[in-house]
């Protein structure tokens, strides 16, 4: 149970501190669709991207 106890707040030691340095954190998501020509004719690729800046701007 001791053991239990200390992970636990190992744990939220870590998260605390992950969050104090990522407080400045922006986030950013686009979506579309990529278009391909090939030999077999034209295929779709949905994309998602998800990307993140912990400074400046995110385009």
């Amino acid at each position: 149970m001791k053991k239990y106890r200390s992970f636990i707040i190992l744990i939220l030691l870590i998260i605390s501190i992950t969050l104090a340095s990522c407080s400045n954190m922006h986030m950013g998501t686009s979506m579309g669709v990529s278009m391909n020509f090939g030999s077999n004719g034209p295929t779709i690729q949905p994309h998602m991207n998800i990307g993140m800046s912990s400074g400046g701007y995110y385009y």
